[in-house]
């Protein structure tokens, strides 16, 4: 992708007029700086900027507003309803809802060998209430990053919903888990297993499994997924539960009681593009911003003076 900042010549500056109206809506009566832009297309574009914040204008009139920090470099960026916060990667929505996304290693394989998680946060501070909702996949870093694969996050491994959040101290090992900590943890088999067993005598009850325990099937690919909420912690610190006999859950009832809490049961795609790098609109804004790095030293100069135009605008009397 290549991105450049051009000098305003008069072909560029007729071309102006058309986003005016929006500059004016969006930063009102102020000074605007104003750049304009070429793609690898050459197609036009137009970033404004008050103070910190900017908005770029691409040949199609769809605009992306983001700001800056102190260091000239990208702090934030608006897309599809969320606010992606960059530095330590986190978003928020209208709502003011947050959001983390990590791929973290684990100290050592969980029990299906996987060496890696991901963790999904969500926090909403009108209730006080955390989910995280974590999913299995390897640790390999690429690119001094450990990239996370959607793939990975269809199929749920734990969710941890806790209420009062800010007021929580923790929880004392050994002892039940008090009502507020709504965990629940996956118990997957393999048809052959005794796992596998136990979910067929729940779905099925004993006397039909013991009548037919060859025929029935839990799902077709012979593999069942359940889950288990958890009522105590363990002496190491781990969360353990009545199972098989406590209430099996399957995926549609965990991602009732996510929703039930306000919510997503799923990793917005957005969030996993912009945690690895992919997302197009981001790429193409952290270019525009290392061009307006770049050339802001020069602005003040008469060589320069030509890469930025300053408008004042106001509305006609």
């Amino acid at each position: 992708m290549v991105m450049e900042i051009i000098r305003c010549t008069d072909d560029v500056i007729q071309k102006l007029p058309n986003v005016l109206g929006l500059i004016y809506e969006i930063f009102g009566e102020n000074d605007v700086v104003v750049f304009a832009t070429l793609d690898k297309h050459k197609n036009l574009g137009f970033v404004a900027r008050v103070n910190e914040q900017c908005v770029y204008i691409d040949n199609n009139g769809e605009y992306t507003l983001f700001a800056l920090n102190e260091q000239e470099e990208l702090d934030r960026l608006r897309k599809d309803g969320y606010v992606a916060y960059f530095g330590e990667l986190y978003f928020t929505d209208d709502k003011n809802k947050e959001y983390r996304l990590q791929m973290l290693p684990l100290n050592q394989p969980d029990t299906d060998g996987y060496d890696g998680y991901i963790s999904f946060k969500q926090y909403d501070p009108e209730i006080d209430t955390l989910c995280e909702i974590n999913y299995q996949q390897m640790y390999r870093e690429v690119n001094g990053i450990a990239p996370i694969y959607g793939f990975r996050t269809s199929e749920i491994d734990g969710v941890y919903i806790d209420e009062k959040y800010t007021k929580s101290k923790g929880y004392i090992k050994g002892f039940p888990l008090p009502k507020r900590a709504k965990y629940y943890t996956k118990a997957a088999f393999e048809d052959g297993e005794i796992g596998y067993d136990w979910i067929k005598i729940k779905d099925y009850g004993l006397i039909e499994f013991l009548s037919n325990r060859n025929s029935i099937a839990v799902e077709r690919n012979r593999r069942a997924v359940r889950y288990v909420k958890s009522s105590y912690t363990r002496l190491d610190g781990s969360y353990g539960d009545l199972w098989p006999f406590a209430h099996q859950m399957k995926r549609e009832e965990i991602d009732e009681i996510i929703k039930s809490y306000g919510f997503v049961s799923e990793v917005p795609s957005l969030f996993i593009d912009i945690f690895n790098g992919t997302d197009f609109t981001v790429n193409q804004i952290q270019e525009i911003v290392r061009e307006m790095k770049k050339i802001r030293p020069m602005l003040e100069t008469p060589e320069g003076a030509e890469f930025g135009m300053t408008l004042k605008l106001s509305m006609d009397k």
